[in-house]
């Protein structure tokens, strides 16, 4: 083999190479926004600071990865359980942009917002929206942790109807 064949077999050989370590770090990368979305609880504290808290391993990298399924569970998941926890403890959803208690910087307001596109003339970016967002995106109720915050938050919408 001549010595440019060497090299072009090379050169490819490298660029798999690479290829393959990359989608092995979105791989980790998205098991570990998985696994935080699974274990993320806001009951954890009052002021809903663990939605503030998210651990630099998933804040370096969240809006890093690309947009595949497993993202837009991961990120809705979240989403899902800070609304289900709002409508229990206040009877509706607040804006997640303005309340004094979430930041600005929140790396799930960002994913929120990649997920959903600019919401133009929307005053308020309630979780709501990913509720309404699982409504009419009917596969992600194939996940079982979404399917069963999905059908909390849909029992407690009937419950808050009935007393009022």
């Amino acid at each position: 083999m001549k010595k440019s064949n060497y090299l072009i077999v090379l050169i490819v050989l490298m660029t798999l190479m690479i290829t393959n370590c990359s989608n092995c770090k979105n791989d980790y990368d998205i098991n570990a926004l998985k696994n935080y979305a699974i274990n993320f609880n806001p009951y954890e504290d009052v002021n809903c600071d663990s939605f503030n808290k998210t651990p630099d391993s998933i804040s370096s990298v969240i809006n890093e990865l690309p947009i595949t399924d497993d993202y837009i569970e991961s990120v809705m998941l979240v989403i899902l359980k800070l609304y289900k926890y709002q409508m229990e403890n206040y009877h509706q959803g607040y804006d997640i942009r303005r309340r004094k208690i979430f930041k600005k910087e929140n790396p799930f307001i960002i994913a929120y917002f990649r997920i959903l596109g600019e919401r133009k003339g929307t005053d308020l970016l309630t979780p709501r929206i990913a509720y309404e967002y699982v409504i009419s995106n009917k596969q992600l109720l194939k996940n079982s942790y979404i399917l069963d915050e999905y059908i909390a938050i849909k029992n407690i919408e009937k419950e808050i109807e009935q007393i009022h």
